[in-house]
């Protein structure tokens, strides 16, 4: 399938609603004082091409914007700021824990968003462009977009507390413990994936909150720093999670060693009771002459006698020592 590298553009208008325009040469004629937004599929095979043509995105760039696998960022450069976000993958199909990355050049002029898949953050705000609730310029949008962004993240991160809470309670009722382990092999890798973008996430909306961009107005750092707070808060809940996960394997392993100890003992105890009682009725059982009661009709009676109240004095003392 061809895909054509821009996707959507809209231009703001100074009553803070966007008007959708279709062609590239619609962006060229804008004025200086109408910013824009310039949605670019990451993964069009003209889109390297695209950017450089429409000069939408300085060369030098190009490259940390089209990397395949990149980290949220925040770098100041002297007539923009380059921005990598990074957020939950809600498509149809997508893993648990899967994370989608926004990468975004923006300038008082423009906005440019480079995605490979939906973001639904982004249709959220996009879808209210054209209603009386739009996005009022450059500024607002990128806030709204990383609220929707940070909104979804912790939805996502109640979610493995809630299901850590539930492998939790299950320790003391679960018989089976590789249930639990297999359960927690599948929690610790979401943990950690989040925890591997969420920390360079907070650091980034850090830097844009104090950076010298032109397009943030002071209300709207306000709500960034609010945002970084929110962030820091699901950063220490992650790594939280992440201790409660460690501390939750070792316990689990501590159960089943446990039971495998109880396990051994019992074994022991039968070893220890039947090995003397074994070694007498092999004793017994040669075949050579002169063994006592050979001749007796009580003999085998009191063998057998001899040889239960040996093994309850045996248990008796295994209980004595408290080895069972």
């Amino acid at each position: 399938m061809n895909q054509i590298a821009m996707e959507e553009a809209w231009l703001w208008s100074s009553e803070g609603l966007a008007e959708a325009v279709s062609t590239t040469d619609d962006l060229k004629k804008r004025s200086a004082q109408t910013p824009a937004l310039v949605l670019v599929n990451r993964y069009a095979p003209d889109v390297e091409a695209f950017l450089s043509d429409h000069t939408l995105v300085p060369d030098e760039l190009l490259k940390p914007l089209l990397m395949e696998d990149t980290r949220p960022r925040c770098e100041s450069f002297k007539n923009g700021v380059l921005l990598n976000v990074r957020g939950i993958n809600l498509n149809p199909g997508a893993e648990w824990g899967d994370m989608l990355s926004a990468r975004m050049w923006i300038t008082d002029e423009a906005v440019i968003l480079l995605h490979a898949h939906p973001i639904m953050a982004l249709r959220e705000v996009v879808g209210r462009f054209s209603t009386v609730a739009g996005v009022d310029g450059i500024g607002a949008f990128v806030i709204e977009l990383v609220e929707g962004l940070t909104m979804r993240i912790s939805a996502e991160v109640q979610q493995l507390e809630e299901k850590m809470d539930e492998l939790e309670t299950q320790l003391d009722t679960q018989t089976d413990h590789r249930i639990l382990l297999n359960n927690l092999a599948h929690l610790r890798p979401v943990i950690m994936t989040l925890k591997r973008f969420i920390a360079p996430q907070q650091e980034a909306l850090s830097r844009l909150s104090i950076s010298k961009a032109t397009w943030l107005s002071d209300i709207e750092r306000i709500h960034l720093r609010h945002n970084v707070d929110v962030v820091t808060r699901l950063v220490e809940d992650l790594e939280s999670l992440r201790e409660r996960a460690t501390y939750f394997k070792d316990a689990i392993q501590q159960k089943m060693s446990d039971a495998m100890t109880r396990s051994m003992n019992w074994l022991s105890a039968v070893a220890f009771v039947f090995l003397p009682l074994g070694f007498i009725t092999g004793l017994l059982g040669i075949n050579v002459g002169g063994m006592p009661g050979v001749e007796s009709p009580w003999a085998f009676t009191a063998v057998t006698l001899g040889i239960t109240v040996l093994g309850f004095a045996l248990w008796w003392l295994m209980h004595r020592k408290n080895l069972l």
